[in-house]
C-alpha cells in the first residue's frame, strides 16, 4: 500500500499543489487524505533508515578508544542529516529502534502511511514501560488492529485505548505509568539555597513539560539582540514572569525605543517597603546581575579624554600684606616626653 502511494506520488496520481485549483473536490479530499498518507509513510521510512544506521553504529563495539560511545557517534551523524540538535536525534533513534525491536506490526502499520506520527510517538511512549515480551508482542498485534480506528480520538481519550491493552495483557504496566504520573511534583525554594535565587525543581507531566518549554523559548527569542542576559537567565527570568501571569519577556537593553522594553509584570507585581535616601531611587540598574561575569573576555578600552591643562595659581601681589600665619599651639606637659611635674592627667590645650 505505502509503495503504491509513493508511486502514485511520482506518476502523479496525488495532484500537485500547482493543479489543486482545477480538480474536483473529490478529487481534493482525495489529494488531502492521499499526501497524509504519503507524509506518514516517509516519516516511517525515515525512521526505518535511522533504525538501520543505530544497527550498523550499535551492534557490536567498533570503537573502544573514542570519547564517546557508539550511540551518540549515530546520534551526531543523524543531527547533520536532519540538521537538529543532539537530543532530538538521540529521540529519533529511540523512537526508530522501538519500532523495529519492540513494535514491528506498528510500525509496518505505520510504513503502510494507516498511523500518524503523532499516534506512533504515543503509542511507543505508552508501551515503554512493558516489559514482559510476550505481553508486549501481545500488545502489539491489538494495537496494530486497532490504532487506524483511533485518529479522531483527542490525545486522553487515545493514551485510555492505549492503556486498554496495556490493562489487559501486562497490568503491572499500566500501574507504572500511573505511579510515575501520580508521582508528579513541583518544588520551589531549599535550604540550600545560594542568596538571592531559589532552586525550582520537580516532575511535571509530558504535556504539560512541553507546554511550559515552549512558552519560555518563545519569551527569550523575544528579546532584542542587544539584551545583555545569558540564555539561562533569560529562561529563568521568563519563569518569573509566568508566575506574574505575562506572556512576554521584558528585555533590559538600553535602548529606550525598543519594543520589547514592556512590563512583564515581573516588577511591578511586588511591593517592597525601602527606608533610605531619595538618591537611591534614581541609581542605575546593577549590570553585574546580567552577563557572563567575571570569566566573560574584558570589554574594549574605552578612549579617554586628554586632561584638561589647569590654570597657574595667581601670584598674590606683593604690595599687599601677607596674613600672619597662626603660631603652632604648645603640646601639653603631659604629653612631651621626658616633661615632668604634670598634675592633671587629662590637660586641656591652651586656647
Amino acid at each position: 500500500m505505502a509503495n503504491a502511494i509513493i508511486e502514485h506520488m511520482c506518476d502523479g496520481w496525488l495532484p500537485a499543489p500547482a493543479d489543486l485549483a482545477g480538480v474536483s473536490d473529490a478529487a481534493l479530499i482525495g489529494a488531502i487524505a492521499g499526501w497524509a498518507r504519503a507524509s506518514a509513510a516517509a516519516e516511517a521510512r525515515k525512521l526505518a533508515a535511522i533504525a538501520e544506521l543505530e544497527r550498523r553504529r550499535c551492534a557490536e563495539c567498533e570503537h573502544p578508544r573514542w570519547a564517546c560511545d557508539d550511540l551518540d557517534a549515530a546520534a551526531a551523524e543523524v543531527s547533520c542529516a536532519l540538521t537538529t540538535s543532539h537530543g532530538r536525534a538521540l529521540g529519533q533513534i529511540g523512537l526508530a529502534v522501538a519500532l523495529r525491536d519492540r513494535l514491528p506490526k506498528v510500525g509496518a502499520r505505520f510504513l503502510a502511511g494507516h498511523l500518524s506520527p503523532a499516534m506512533i510517538s504515543t503509542i511507543v511512549w505508552r508501551t515503554s514501560r512493558v516489559l514482559d515480551e510476550v505481553a508486549l508482542a501481545r500488545i502489539d498485534s491489538e494495537i496494530a488492529e486497532h490504532a487506524p480506528d483511533w485518529g479522531a480520538l483527542s490525545q486522553y481519550k487515545l493514551e485510555q485505548a492505549i492503556d486498554l491493552w496495556l490493562d489487559r495483557y501486562d497490568p503491572d504496566a499500566v500501574r507504572r505509568v500511573r505511579n510515575t504520573v501520580r508521582g508528579r511534583d513541583f518544588t520551589v525554594g531549599h535550604r540550600d539555597d545560594a542568596t538571592g535565587t531559589a532552586s525550582v525543581y520537580g516532575r511535571l507531566s509530558i504535556t504539560d513539560a512541553v507546554l511550559l518549554e515552549q512558552r519560555i523559548a518563545l519569551m527569550i527569542t523575544a528579546v532584542c539582540d542587544d539584551d545583555p542576559r545569558t540564555l539561562g537567565q533569560r529562561r529563568a527570568d521568563a519563569v518569573g514572569a509566568i508566575a506574574a501571569g505575562a506572556a512576554h519577556l521584558m528585555c533590559r537593553c538600553d535602548h529606550p525605543i525598543c519594543a520589547a522594553k514592556v512590563d512583564d509584570g515581573r516588577a511591578s507585581s511586588v511591593i517592597i517597603h525601602i527606608i533610605g535616601d531619595h538618591e537611591s531611587l534614581d541609581a542605575d540598574h546593577d549590570r553585574k546581575l546580567h552577563g557572563q561575569g567575571i570569566d566573560a573576555p574584558p570589554a574594549p578600552a574605552k578612549v579617554t579624554k586628554p586632561a584638561e591643562v589647569t590654570k597657574p595659581a595667581e601670584v598674590a601681589d606683593p604690595a599687599e600684606p601677607a596674613e600672619p600665619a597662626e603660631p603652632p599651639r604648645p603640646r601639653p606637659a603631659a604629653l612631651i616626653p621626658g616633661a615632668t611635674g604634670a598634675s592633671c592627667p587629662h590637660p586641656c590645650w591652651p586656647t
